[in-house]
């Protein structure tokens, strides 16, 4: 699993002046001065008062003359959640990324999402296909064709071989079994997966002396919330980047990881003890 750490160095910003803006298709070699995630080590805060950034100063810097999109700045600055400096659409994706670098997950996304057949929405690089009135959301992480095309098959394909040679052999009440925990895998990965992990509203206010002011996402967060580079945004509780399920791992989908962690080992102890015959020695046909 990817760890995303912040560098806590701080970085120069340069004023944008309002009038600068690009293309989308001459935005390609653009790069920005990367902000600081204020924190001190051991995720304790120092005496003196963060401040954040004055609001009316733009806060992107150029490298080598590349100046950003005004739109990119003001999108990013007026959007609610948490979230990093990335391309305010999946259109943009098409242009600005390519498949044959770090950002092939992103260029994938922008060619899948933003058709005449199918539109996705997004925080950050996270991509939203459904919000429900109720404000919870369906999305996948920025790896989700790692999820989609990796995982899945593995658990399907290994789970089908398995089935084939040796399970379909055994009792009914065997095969339940077998079953049961093979889709208890694909159910834990599935809420994993699929579920918002934890994305922070943007808050502009210190509503505790131990919140911390976040540069990447202009926003106040608690301790344990983090910026994650890859999903491009503040995750509650945030624990790490995992790629084989394709998001970031926070406060709201921890516990549907975790069993799904746990899962994998056992399904895979069961699967090759079962095609290697080990349970047969104890006279068991199956678990």
């Amino acid at each position: 699993d990817h760890m995303t750490e912040v560098d806590p160095s701080p970085s120069a910003a340069s004023p944008l002046s309002s009038g600068e803006s690009m293309p989308v298709s001459s935005r390609k070699n653009l790069t920005t001065a990367r902000p600081m995630d204020i924190e001190s080590a051991g995720d304790e805060v120092n005496n003196e008062e963060i401040l954040p950034v004055n609001s009316q100063q733009s806060l992107t810097g150029t490298t080598e003359g590349a100046f950003l999109d005004s739109y990119k700045v003001e999108h990013w600055r007026a959007h609610k959640y948490a979230v990093g400096l990335t391309n305010p659409t999946w259109e943009d994706e098409k242009t600005e990324s390519t498949c044959c670098d770090e950002s092939c997950c992103l260029y994938i996304t922008g060619m899948a999402c933003s058709n005449s057949c199918f539109r996705a929405g997004r925080i950050g690089n996270m991509v939203v296909l459904r919000e429900n009135s109720n404000g919870s959301k369906c999305m996948v992480g920025p790896f989700w064709p790692w999820l989609i095309f990796i995982t899945y098959p593995l658990i399907f394909g290994v789970s089908g071989v398995c089935y084939y040679k040796v399970v379909r052999k055994f009792s009914a009440p065997e095969q339940v079994f077998w079953f049961a925990l093979t889709f208890g895998l694909i159910i834990a990965l599935s809420f994993t997966g699929f579920r918002d992990p934890g994305i922070w509203l943007r808050k502009s206010e210190r509503q505790s002396q131990s919140w911390i002011w976040n540069d990447q996402a202009l926003t106040y967060r608690p301790r344990g919330a983090r910026y994650d580079s890859d999903c491009g945004c503040v995750i509650e509780g945030f624990d790490h980047t995992c790629p084989w399920t394709g998001t970031g791992i926070g406060k709201k989908n921890m516990g549907s990881f975790q069993c799904f962690v746990g899962l994998v080992f056992l399904n895979l102890i069961i699967d090759v003890m079962l095609l290697t015959g080990a349970l047969t020695s104890f006279g068991i046909g199956a678990i």
